[in-house]
């Protein structure tokens, strides 16, 4: 396995601790600190902030991309490398100077759409001054999110995680200091904004310094190659759009249909469901690059190795975590918030269903785009659609079960079978290997996790409420799934790789200390 992809591996584990902590943190104190109505109104803000990351219009995973493939070309020269990836950079800055203003004035009109039209909130000025200043921290956080593209795509993954914890950590500072003050969503919209201020700023210095000379030269855009990644970037935007129509429409849903105070016990959920699918997917982000780099070669066989790899560690990571938390997910919430904040065990698990058949599809459809396949905005969009209309439908009659099944039930008609079917056929896998491979073994974990899970949630020494007995079952769950985990997710090879990778990594730091 390569080192740098084990180094992202490693560096997005612990930024992905770092958030899902942080966000457990944030989360309860904002849902203590404030009412649940006001609680749910800055989850409906950060909701709205994310449809507007659409106006990244896909530049930013595009240029990426494309500075991997200047990478992994073997026929450029080095001067020649080193100019493509300066244009490259110049046309990004060029762009999101003007993407980032667009993206807050549209900021502006979506609070005026959605929160403040016929709502009682238009005469609150603290909620006025708290969206203007969240939507000039959008634009903030897409002005960073274009410098940590090129990072993304050099291959500095763990450089790009690490910048990312950094503005995680100020963040949290900054919002418990905001809520102590009880400066209100205007607090917290202020934090938000510095947040992605520092991130911003730490992602272009690292930026400049490992490409300096990208940055020396003066280099300008290049617009021809600029109009060439147009398509490609209409297509990701589409995919972005429909991704945020599925994972970030709940909030503004609820908000219009059940109403916001409803929006704290469905987001607990929610949170959890979509922290283990990050966590799960960290080694297909790493390698995604590399991926790239190897598309460039004209390695497909390497890249066929690379996909079977990723299913195989990504969906049973997921599977794992998904089994203890469909066993006991109302321990989890009860001991993090409150049991009144559980929103029963069919919403949960109905999440925990859609996010590891994301996880699955989203392997498959990641090894395509990272060849430059962009064949997803389609089925991306319908579902998204699909997921409002059916939420709509059901949300009067089922609560916030309508609304989970919805998202479940969008995906599972269009992407979570199209985006494997076309990934099929692009690396020409055949369905005995991906039996063989991934399937089988990873529906041996899932049955062996959850029978696990099960029964040691029965021993009476474990089936209290209190934070003792989850920790407890916690442990004895992490041991038998990571025994199953390591049995049936990877290979002898793999199990031979890592065993050398950590034994080299202990004799270092024998040597550095004798």
């Amino acid at each position: 396995m390569n080192r740098r992809i084990l180094h992202g591996v490693a560096a997005g584990a612990i930024y992905t601790a770092m958030a899902a902590a942080v966000g457990v943190v944030q989360f309860c104190f904002i849902v203590r600190a404030l009412r649940a109505e006001m609680a749910g109104l800055w989850l409906l803000f950060v909701a709205i902030g994310s449809w507007v990351a659409v106006f990244d219009l896909g530049i930013s995973p595009t240029v990426g991309r494309e500075i991997s493939f200047s990478l992994g070309d073997p026929e450029l020269s080095r001067a020649e490398r080193v100019r493509r990836i300066g244009e490259l950079l110049a046309t990004l800055r060029h762009l999101f100077r003007a993407v980032a203003v667009c993206a807050g004035l549209a900021c502006v009109g979506l609070g005026e759409a959605i929160i403040f039209f016929g709502s009682r909130y238009r005469g609150n000025p603290a909620v006025g001054w708290a969206w203007l200043i969240f939507s000039a921290g959008i634009a903030l956080n897409l002005l960073g999110g274009a410098a940590l593209a090129g990072l993304y795509g050099l291959g500095e993954v763990a450089s790009e995680k690490t910048i990312r914890c950094a503005g995680l950590l100020v963040g949290l500072a900054l919002t418990l200091g905001a809520l102590r003050l009880r400066c209100g969503i205007a607090g917290l919209a202020a934090a938000w904004m510095l947040q992605g201020s520092l991130i911003a700023m730490l992602a272009w210095l690292r930026l400049r310094h490992r490409v300096p000379d990208a940055f020396g030269a003066g280099y300008r855009p290049n617009w021809t190659s600029a109009r060439a990644m147009v398509s490609p970037s209409i297509k990701l935007a589409s995919i972005q759009l429909g991704a945020i129509l599925i994972l970030q429409s709940a909030n503004p849903l609820i908000a219009i249909l059940i109403g916001t105070a409803a929006i704290p016990s469905y987001e607990a959920a929610s949170k959890i469901a979509v922290t283990m699918m990050t966590l799960a997917l960290l080694i297909v982000n790493s390698s995604s690059p590399f991926f790239s780099m190897t598309y460039a070669a004209g390695d497909l066989a390497k890249m066929t190795l690379l996909l079977l790899r990723n299913l195989r560690l990504g969906v049973g990571v997921m599977v794992g975590m998904a089994a203890f938390v469909a066993v006991n997910g109302d321990r989890i919430i009860a001991a993090w918030l409150a049991p009144s904040m559980f929103a029963g065990f069919p919403v949960l698990w109905v999440l925990l269903l859609m996010v590891l058949l994301e996880v699955h599809h989203v392997i498959f459809a990641t090894g395509v785009m990272a060849a430059g396949r962009i064949v997803f905005a389609g089925p991306a969009l319908l579902s998204g659609v699909l997921n409002i209309l059916l939420a709509i439908a059901l949300a009067g009659r089922l609560g916030l079960l309508g609304i989970a099944l919805a998202v479940a039930v969008g995906q599972l008609v269009t992407n979570n079978w199209y985006a494997p079917y076309v990934a099929i056929r692009f690396f020409h896998l055949s369905g005995a290997v991906l039996v063989r491979e991934v399937w089988a073994p990873m529906g041996v974990l899932l049955a062996g996790s959850l029978a696990a899970d099960y029964l040691i949630r029965q021993m009476p020494w474990m089936a209290g409420l209190g934070l003792a007995p989850l920790a407890a079952s916690g442990v004895l769950s992490f041991a038998s799934g990571a025994g199953m985990w390591w049995l049936l997710a990877l290979r002898s090879t793999e199990r031979a790789q890592i065993r050398d990778y950590f034994g080299n990594c202990l004799a270092r730091v024998k040597v550095e200390h004798a």
